[in-house]
């Protein structure tokens, strides 16, 4: 009986889209299209912040590097090495017809997409094209990244994902292609990596240890491999440019050069290789674990000095430090954070991101390549215990992992046809677009304020026209540091760059005080210490003159009643309260109550909450809290009754024991108050920008009588500018 013979059905490959990289080009200039289209969305829900976009900075960081810019072009004195991130936008001003602020404010536009270009790559590699090219257009506007690269949020975040998973990228083409191409491209990405972000070691070592655990796994054999991972190695390792670029050229030069034309047969190579994998494959595991557990201790430290995790300030030394920790509520430095709110951030929606982890870790599991991902997807899960910044790193890589997955599930249900599961993925790839999309609206429209808006910029700029180079001193949060360097290159206590320094505990006794005298004394006494000892910590010499903390604000209180304090004091020092402090100042003050033995808080129980009215019925406001740490549930609410004070929280019932309303008029500003007998210390203060609770403490703070109420002591201080978004009073000093 003859057998019946069948035939296996033929296999149909993924479609291919013709034109692949053609697609990718017009969907990275559609991202940037859309970019400046969401433009038009800046500041709609905020009562009186943006009005549409406006080209000022919106980072902090913005103001370090477009002041470097400036010193670039020699329009400044530079204060510390240039890095690309200054270096591109002045050589773009000079290249092209736009202003360098300009240049600042569009450059995340242009250069935060770029990251579709590796997204396309490795979805095409490892899923198909079709859902490669949905990877690449929902990958440009990923939450957790957009809220550090949108317009005019220039920061070293808007290329520090493009580039590990570019040079991932090419360590991949190295392991399917020996040719030195790659390798080469790879040395110079993390060169350009390591210039234009200084703090990249730590991502660089990282991805040194995944080349160097894939060598050992997949690729241990190969000469090629391991003389690649030398040479990748020394191009990581922190030694000066004019130490660490020619001995790369000399190293590639001999191992690709010098030791195969030398000897036929590549012998010395040979031996090279087998002498590698006999004692430099240990060696090489021991030194990147060294650096793995090095680099992980000193991110620990760095972490835990930033938050506030070891808080204890020596201050009779001057070497100890204040922390960051305070601002655990902001909604982009945020710590401590919920690990729903972190899924948002990376994925959009909890449950999407719990899929895409799952699906990473699959990823993972079965595609050796994709362990070269591993330094990326670490970063990224630091976040969940150390700052919700690091999202960026994982968001792509959670976005890559979801898309497999759901392409290998369709696929094993549907094993006979390559084009469905493609297909299927792409329309999956729709959830996470439509999360993602409305978090980029809500953050346009909510949360995406700029540091300084163009009037206060032009009043800082007109303002430091009125001083001398060496007396144009700015007293201000360390927040504001860097941008004033920018705008209008004032020099400040405290920065960006040295917020951990001691010196801020006096800025923020200064700021948060009841005293005006201690704000304007304290604004001469460390402006003049800062010029007499530049470098150093003003506090070190105040200690030295005036004995203990105490001391200093005794001195600061009686400064402006005798001249006795000649050179020490700054000739003017310029206080600087933009609108924009609101949302530090409950962190302004957290440092002002540390307790200097121990660096713990004292009396942590004050209220300071930040809202806007989204009705009123009669005498009952009813307010929504805003910049509230989330991304897309409800705010918060409470409501006033005016009639009686009483306030109605989620937390219970509480009582005002003031209310105030900031108007204007004329160019005039009108404050009218109403009180409440036997509250409970509580005053509501609203103003155009919205509606601040606060406890009565805060209510008399400088900040708040000064900046808020414009009631500036004019014994104390010369009104420079006021307005409604920004106050600028310069010191006097009795006998000047």
């Amino acid at each position: 009986m003859r057998t019946r013979e069948t035939k296996a059905a033929p296999r149909v490959e993924p479609v291919r889209v013709p034109r692949f990289w053609t697609a990718v080009v017009l969907i990275w200039l559609l991202s940037v299209l859309l970019r400046i289209l969401s433009l038009a969305a800046f500041g709609d829900g905020t009562p009186a912040g943006e009005q549409g976009a406006q080209m000022v900075i919106h980072t902090h960081d913005s103001g370090y590097h477009g002041y470097q810019a400036q010193a670039f072009l020699g329009q400044a004195e530079p204060r510390g090495p240039y890095t690309l991130a200054a270096v591109l936008p002045a050589v773009l001003s000079l290249v092209t017809p736009l202003s360098l602020d300009v240049v600042l404010f569009f450059l995340p536009v242009l250069l935060a997409p770029l990251v579709v270009f590796p997204m396309a790559w490795l979805g095409r590699r490892w899923i198909a094209d079709l859902p490669a090219l949905g990877l690449a257009l929902v990958s440009s506007f990923l939450a957790g990244l957009y809220q550090r690269s949108h317009a005019g949020y220039y920061d070293t975040d808007i290329l520090n994902v493009f580039f590990p998973l570019m040079i991932v990228v090419l360590f991949v083409r190295m392991a399917e292609d020996v040719r030195v191409r790659w390798l080469v491209w790879a040395v110079v990405l993390a060169l350009l990596y390591d210039w234009w972000y200084g703090s990249a070691r730590a991502m660089l070592f990282a991805l040194a240890g995944g080349l160097c655990v894939h060598t050992l796994l997949y690729a241990r054999t190969l000469p090629s491999r391991w003389q690649a991972l030398i040479v990748f190695g020394l191009a990581v390792v922190p030694l000066p440019p004019a130490v660490r670029l020619p001995g790369l050229l000399l190293l590639m030069l001999a191992l690709h050069v010098v030791l195969p034309r030398l000897t036929p047969g590549y012998k010395p190579a040979a031996w090279l290789a087998r002498q590698t994998v006999l004692w430099l494959a240990p060696v090489a595991l021991l030194v990147f674990a060294w650096l793995a557990a090095g680099g992980a201790a000193q991110i620990q430290s760095q972490v835990a000095t930033y938050l506030g995790k070891t808080p204890t300030i020596d201050v009779q030394s001057a070497k100890g430090t204040l922390h960051f920790a305070a601002a655990t509520g902001t909604i982009v430095e945020s710590t401590g954070v919920s690990a729903s709110l972190y899924a948002k951030t990376f994925a959009g929606q909890v449950l999407l991101g719990w899929i895409s982890l799952a699906g990473l870790a699959l990823l993972l599991w079965r595609v050796r390549d994709a362990i070269l991902l591993l330094p990326l997807v670490l970063m990224g899960l630091i976040g969940f215990s150390s700052g919700i910044r690091f999202a960026i790193y994982l968001a792509p890589v959670a976005l890559l992992g979801f898309a497999w997955g759901v392409y290998q599930l369709v696929r094993r249900l549907a094993p006979r046809d390559m084009n469905l599961p493609g297909l299927i993925c792409l329309v999956f790839l729709l959830a996470p677009a439509w999360f993602h999309g409305g978090e980029v609206l809500r953050w346009n429209r909510q949360v995406a304020l700029p540091v300084f808006d163009a009037g206060q910029v032009e009043a800082l700029r007109a303002a430091a026209q009125r001083d001398s180079g060496a007396s144009r001193w700015a007293f201000a949060w360390w927040d504001y540091g860097w941008p004033l360097w920018h705008y209008g290159q004032w020099k400040t206590i405290v920065d960006n760059g040295t917020h951990g320094d001691a010196d801020s505990y006096l800025v923020s006794r200064a700021i948060s005080s009841t005293n005006q005298a201690e704000l304007a004394g304290l604004a001469l006494l460390t402006s003049g210490e800062k010029a007499r000892q530049p470098g150093q910590q003003a506090i070190s010499g105040l200690l030295q003159r005036y004995g203990e903390i105490d001391g200093i604000m005794s001195a600061a209180r009686g400064l402006n009643q005798t001249n006795t304090h000649g050179a020490l004091v700054a000739a003017s020092s310029t206080i600087v309260f933009p609108w924009q402090m609101r949302y530090l100042f409950y962190t302004i003050d957290k440092f002002s109550r540390r307790d200097l033995a121990t660096g713990r808080l004292q009396d942590d129980k004050a209220v300071w909450m930040l809202g806007r009215v989204i009705e009123r019925k009669g005498e009952r406001v009813t307010v929504a809290q805003t910049l509230a740490p989330r991304v897309t549930s409800a705010r918060p609410r409470f409501v006033v009754d005016e009639t009686s004070g009483l306030v109605e929280m989620h937390e219970g019932k509480t009582r005002l024991s003031r209310l105030v309303r900031v108007s204007w008029q004329a160019g005039k500003r009108i404050v009218s108050e109403r009180l409440y007998p036997a509250g409970d210390q509580l005053t509501l203060v609203e103003d155009e920008h919205g509606v601040i609770l606060m406890h009565e403490r805060y209510y008399h703070s400088n900040y708040v009588q000064m900046a808020l109420l414009g009631r500036v002591d004019s014994t104390l201080f010369d009104v420079v500018y006021q307005g409604s978004t920004l106050l600028l009073a310069e010191t006097r000093v009795a006998g000047r």
